[in-house]
């Protein structure tokens, strides 16, 4: 499908908003397991691990990062439906063909 200025103007502001609420969740599942009560580790330990998920989030918010190439704008809109990050509402403003794309790759047409 060929988008217009419009659709990809259209779709890339609905990437910000479906990456903005996956940061949002990451921050506060991060926030909580900095203020958790330490149960068998120490404060090391809680330092480790909440370098790894730093670490593998960077690697997650960097492959999020291609959805806003034209050739990935539907399907990653599509995978931020799928998981939750964006819903159909979201992507009311786009033309109805652009939906159904974004449909699809969420597997929401089956």
């Amino acid at each position: 499908m060929e988008l217009t200025k419009t659709d990809k103007r259209q779709l890339k502001d609905i990437i910000r908003r479906g990456i903005l609420r996956r940061c949002e969740e990451w921050l506060k599942e991060t926030s909580e397991l900095i203020s958790k009560e330490y149960d068998d580790e120490n404060a090391f330990d809680r330092c480790m691990e909440v370098t790894k998920r730093s670490r593998d989030y960077f690697k997650e918010a960097m492959r999020r990062e291609d959805y806003y190439r034209n050739t990935m704008m539907i399907s990653g809109a599509g995978v931020l439906l799928a998981e939750g990050y964006l819903t159909l509402e979201d992507i009311k403003e786009c033309r109805e063909e652009v939906q159904a794309a974004i449909r699809f790759w969420a597997r929401m047409d089956e």
